[in-house]
């Protein structure tokens, strides 16, 4: 059954749009279609990124920001809701389509996606299909995009021009780094999703993460957002699902069960480049703590903490923050 995900992230859209001036965006036509700038030649807002993080999550989840003190500084917090972890995190917010096109570059997001059938084998797998006159893409990038990247979204996507809503954010923005710390959640359920767990019994998902302070480097900035994830970042999942299985999923779900527990994305994304992404352990892109609760016997499980010597050594190294 469709949910309407473009639909549902397009009243989103339109309200950015017909508040320009208050979200601070630039909205552009490009070759016919709506190019909102949300975060590549603009600052951004955090709440500008709660939109955003909306738009990922096709507006079937809640999100909202708080505040939270760790190492006695003050940083913004993310928090998300969703009980449809499937569509909203792994079928509309997961960025699986890393597009390069000419000298372009995008890790697209977004319930337009499931238009371009991107990524083809998760929408495979949960028999999600979608038919719809608009399409909505959230792109993670460095750049506007031109007339050939929109021609291209366009046609991937099997809409007209004047139909496809694009917005463009960069992790170097408040509003950039925001969404991508509102993928805590996405972060937990697409590690089950590896480990073969059965989704389905998945029936409430919320989670939490402290948004670091963005730097002018993108890799750098995209990293610290990562670290905050794996490092400082809290997700709670509600299961109906065998109790025998539930400690060990829970144990398993956090960052620290990988091999490459302590390493700093963001050191290692400005001094080597993208290329570390593909040698480092896939099982540490996992929040730093889980809680899990269940449905059947009303247990609770937890695994993990946030590593305050890490968040030491980035508030150290980053901002010059001697703690």
């Amino acid at each position: 059954m469709s949910l309407s995900l473009n639909k549902r992230a397009l009243k989103v859209i339109e309200r950015i749009i017909s508040h320009e001036r208050e979200y601070g965006v630039k909205v552009h036509q490009i070759n016919g279609s709506t190019v909102i700038d949300a975060g590549v030649e603009i600052f951004g807002t955090y709440e500008l990124g709660v939109e955003i993080s909306k738009i990922c999550l096709a507006c079937l989840g809640d999100v909202k920001l708080s505040e939270i003190e760790i190492c006695n500084i003050s940083f913004p917090k993310i928090e998300v809701h969703t009980n449809y972890p499937i569509e909203a995190c792994i079928i509309s917010q997961m960025a699986g389509w890393n597009l390069k096109l000419s000298n372009f570059q995008a890790n697209v997001s977004g319930p337009g996606k499931v238009l371009a059938r991107k990524p083809k084998k998760i929408l495979e797998k949960f028999q999600y299909f979608e038919e719809s006159d608009e399409a909505v893409l959230v792109l993670e990038t460095s750049k506007i995009p031109n007339s050939e990247v929109v021609d291209y979204l366009a046609n991937t996507c099997k809409v007209s021009k004047s139909n496809l809503y694009i917005i463009t954010t960069s992790p170097t923005s408040l509003s950039g780094i925001t969404q991508i710390c509102a993928r805590i959640v996405e972060v937990a359920i697409l590690k089950l999703l590896n480990m073969e767990f059965p989704l389905r019994n998945i029936i409430y998902s919320f989670g939490s993460c402290p948004i670091p302070y963005p730097v002018p480097n993108y890799l750098t900035s995209s990293g610290l957002a990562n670290d905050f994830i794996i490092y400082a970042g809290k997700v709670t999942l509600m299961i109906n699902h065998n109790d025998n299985d539930l400690r060990n999923l829970c144990s398993e779900l956090v960052s620290s069960a990988s091999s490459s527990y302590g390493t700093l994305l963001s050191e290692e994304l400005e001094r080597v480049g993208e290329e570390f992404l593909y040698k480092i352990d896939p099982k540490i892109f996992s929040p730093s703590q889980a809680q899990i609760y269940s449905l059947k016997t009303g247990k609770v499980y937890s695994a993990g903490k946030v590593d305050t010597n890490i968040i030491t050594k980035i508030l150290s190294k980053y901002y010059g923050v001697k703690t």
